[in-house]
């Protein structure tokens, strides 16, 4: 397997001065890897491409996800430091 779950890093982690630690989500990150992993199956023709298109729309859904999450916690962070 290509990914590991401990060793992948959250796009979306933050640090901010006001808090100790404003992380991403860590089950999202798992969450990609295991679908990655499951693509990663194709290789030897088990999943069918109707699988597939199912776990490239989870991917979108993920990522757009914490997209969201990283713009939040950017706002988050400007708020308070002008508090």
């Amino acid at each position: 397997m290509s990914t590991q779950k401990g060793s992948t890093k959250s796009r979306g982690s933050k640090k901010c001065k006001n808090f100790e630690n404003i992380t991403g989500s860590e089950e999202m990150v798992f969450n990609i890897s295991l679908i990655l992993e499951k693509i990663e199956n194709l290789e030897g023709n088990m999943i069918h491409k109707e699988l597939v298109e199912k776990w490239q729309e989870e991917i979108k859904a993920l990522l757009c996800a914490e997209l969201q999450e990283e713009i939040i916690l950017t706002l988050l962070c400007y708020w308070l430091s002008v508090l």
